[in-house]
């Protein structure tokens, strides 16, 4: 049995950037530990977008490697990476827990996918240097950029909705409350959005 670290990568579909942070983790900081990622739910396939540019990109071909899949189909994580914006995760108890909050680039240009999976290799890279260094305390965003990237998922043509701006109020109020600073509240916003995660 190994002795690395398991190092988890969540999102509600793990269908997009969660694969994409496995991926790139297995092929940069496998010497670090050992990754998978997961879902609350899981989808009918990978987003073929990110599939078709993981391949131009690194010549990584996530139709070999990965498969969408649930939360208990994968051992039992020392690190949690939470990727998304607004989605509320069971509590599992873990060395380190933080959350990435990374647009999810469905349905937009190439060039919006090429700069998320970009974004995602340079949070990997961090990660390893960090797990390497034995470094487990929490990095979060600060509360205003939060505040900010977290507010725009409910505004402009988002097709959020009033329901959504409750939830998001609601978000901030018992955020120091009865919320761990790195869980979410989530009601389905984006429940008609295709390749969500």
């Amino acid at each position: 049995m190994s002795d690395k670290l398991v190092v988890a990568f969540i999102c509600q579909w793990n269908n997009n950037r969660s694969q994409v942070a496995e991926a790139i983790a297995k092929e940069i900081a496998a010497d670090a530990f050992e990754a998978y990622s997961a879902g609350t739910h899981v989808a009918h396939h990978l987003n073929r977008d990110t599939v078709r540019l993981m391949k131009i990109l690194y010549s990584i071909d996530l139709t070999q490697t990965q498969h969408p899949k649930l939360l208990n189909e994968i051992p039992r994580p020392h690190i949690i990476i939470t990727i998304g914006s607004v989605v509320q995760y069971p509590p599992i108890p873990c060395l380190l827990h933080e959350h990435w909050i990374i647009p999810n680039p469905a349905g937009s240009s190439d060039n919006v996918f090429v700069d998320t999976i970009i974004s995602i290799r340079m949070h990997v890279i961090k990660l390893r240097a960090r797990v390497l260094a034995k470094d487990f305390a929490p990095v979060a965003p600060s509360e205003a950029e939060r505040d900010k990237q977290l507010a725009s998922t409910f505004t402009g043509n988002t097709g959020a909705t009033s329901e959504d701006a409750l939830d998001f109020a609601i978000f901030k109020h018992i955020r120091g409350q009865t919320f761990h600073k790195f869980d979410y509240l989530h009601r389905s916003h984006s429940k008609n959005r295709k390749n969500r995660c």
